[in-house]
């Protein structure tokens, strides 16, 4: 029998993101590619109000390094807050996983 398993972490920006990263005041797709990723994703991020915990803890490094007055654990709880953790729970009809509805 199959167990139920929770999904990975993941963390959605702050409503103050968008100003923190205005007030950097430094091109985004220099930024992006100084952190190791492409624009596009911070892009996705802005849009989705979504993130990877690997991607958040880049976004809140570079934010930091920029910065120069914060340290990146303080980047990143100013920059991001986790989202509710989700499980997969498996359908004994179809042998198939479904997320819980319960949440």
């Amino acid at each position: 029998m199959a167990q139920s398993y929770r999904l990975s972490q993941t963390y959605a920006p702050t409503e103050e993101f968008d100003q923190y990263m205005a007030a950097l005041q430094i091109d985004m797709d220099q930024f992006c590619y100084g952190i190791g990723i492409h624009p596009s994703t911070l892009e996705r991020i802005q849009r989705l109000r979504t993130t990877s915990r690997k991607t958040a803890q880049r976004v809140s490094y570079g934010f930091a390094i920029i910065h120069g007055a914060i340290q990146p654990q303080q980047a990143f709880t100013l920059l991001f807050t986790p989202r509710a953790p989700k499980f997969m729970d498996l359908c004994a009809i179809s042998n198939v996983f479904r997320r819980r509805r319960d949440e």
